[in-house]
């Protein structure tokens, strides 16, 4: 959001349609193509409703896939409450008050960052803010969870609200059935929400910006559908995107400080199913990938003798391996020759989430580097995909030697995201449509 020459915040005729929207309605469903304003849509809302400039004041509570997705919409609120205090000269914020996760008024309410699972609510009341509900999902997280969480909260006064902004998910995903399905409860659902369903080129009538259509020339037509066509995408759902991953490349290689880790990661395999192997740099909350590779129809004492060569030209101060039944032989050995350096784990359906959600926010936040010769390591994080559980799993792909492989060393990579986020980060309708605020908007825009 931006303010013109006569002090007016600048907003585009649907985004001022979505604040009316959120503050006029009880619940509210936005749908919304990617890099068209949503955040700062929603962080203006979030300011009216706080500041009580759309009757009682309230708490509100923002709730993303992450803490630190959450987070950076506090830091959006911050910077459209700047704006606003500039243009209405009021104080809003009490200065005294708050922290990165939460934001203090000087009439008392406040605004706070919450992570994306349900049980972050419980205790708390006010207007509910759900952002990117379908990222949610891509984190393993249950959406109806979170929508049953934040209806809960909400519901405790007739004045307080739950709105959720989102992009497109999967097909039967809790957005898709909300807008579409023909069940008695989901239309129940969707009688109860004012919803509107912007995508790209209803925001841009005359034309795309050079920047959304050049990245509309890279994407594939599954993801400019999902992401800025806001059509629900068909059975399971890639993980991380070609353009992501192509960013990975071009991101970095980060600095580390002195006393980061390297950890050697090893996704064991045998006969035509290979092991795949990396080595990550981590620090900072940064990471590199220095090495990665797949091992074909490896004997385990010259994988063994490898890994002794890898620990010695890398520096290794972490080994991980799966210790399913391939691995199990192999994971006792080195537990022998570096029982401190050794951690074995066992791959499960919340483990991989975990860790698949852990990948995500490093790729996403551009703190993750992959060095671009790395073919084999991108073309496996291209298997990892969201089933219709939204668990996250791993494709099958064949090599040119006959070999299947079943994204080993994406998965070796997977292994060391747990460790990294647990041990080193650990430290480091009553209210009425169509209300008239027109004096508030009179005085903004």
């Amino acid at each position: 959001m931006s303010t013109n020459q006569n002090n007016r915040i600048k907003l585009r005729p649907f985004q001022q349609q979505w604040i009316r929207s959120i503050v006029s309605n009880r619940q509210t469903f936005i749908l919304g193509a990617r890099q068209i304003g949503k955040s700062t849509s929603v962080a203006v809302a979030a300011i009216f409703i706080a500041a009580g400039w759309t009757g009682t004041a309230q708490d509100v509570l923002i709730l993303s896939k992450d803490l630190r997705a959450s987070q950076q919409m506090i830091r959006s609120i911050k910077r459209e409450l700047r704006n606003t205090e500039s243009i209405t000269g009021e104080q809003i914020k009490d200065p005294r008050l708050g922290s990165e996760s939460r934001i203090a008024l000087v009439n008392g309410c406040y605004i706070q960052a919450f992570p994306g699972n349900p049980d972050s609510l419980q205790g708390f009341t006010g207007t509910v803010i759900i952002d990117e509900l379908e990222a949610n999902a891509s984190n393993g997280t249950n959406t109806e969870e979170i929508f049953s969480q934040a209806m809960f909260v909400s519901s405790a006064n007739p004045n307080f609200r739950i709105v959720i902004v989102t992009n497109a998910g999967a097909t039967n995903g809790f957005t898709d059935k909300l807008l579409y399905s023909d069940e008695p409860r989901w239309q129940s659902r969707r009688s109860a929400f004012a919803i509107t369903n912007t995508n790209v080129y209803d925001a841009y009538p005359n034309g795309l910006p050079k920047h959304i259509q050049a990245m509309k020339d890279q994407l594939g037509d599954l993801e400019w559908q999902r992401w800025y066509m806001n059509e629900s995408v068909e059975g399971a759902e890639q993980l991380i995107s070609e353009l992501q991953l192509m960013e990975c490349t071009r991101t970095g290689p980060h600095s580390m400080p002195r006393g980061g880790i390297r950890i050697l990661s090893i996704d064991p395999g045998f006969v035509n199913n290979p092991s795949g192997v990396v080595i990550v740099e981590y620090g900072n909350g940064k990471a590199n990938i220095i090495h990665s590779d797949h091992w074909y129809k490896m004997p385990i004492p010259q994988q063994l003798q490898n890994i002794t060569e890898l620990i010695r030209q890398y520096s290794v101060s972490k080994i991980i391996i799966d210790q399913g039944t391939q691995g199990w032989g192999m994971a006792q050995s080195l537990k022998e020759k570096y029982p401190t350096m050794t951690t074995t784990r066992n791959t499960n359906t919340n483990t991989r989430d975990r860790e698949g959600a852990a990948l995500q926010t490093l790729i996403r936040e551009r703190r993750l580097h992959i060095p671009e010769h790395m073919i084999d390591l991108i073309e496996d994080l291209k298997l990892l995909y969201t089933d219709e559980k939204q668990h996250i799993n791993l494709g099958l792909r064949r090599v040119s030697n006959g070999c299947d492989v079943h994204g080993d060393a994406a998965d070796a990579l997977l292994y060391c995201m747990e460790h990294l986020t647990s041990t080193v980060e650990r430290t480091s309708n009553n209210i009425p449509r169509n209300m008239n605020f027109n004096p508030i908007e009179n005085r903004l825009w």
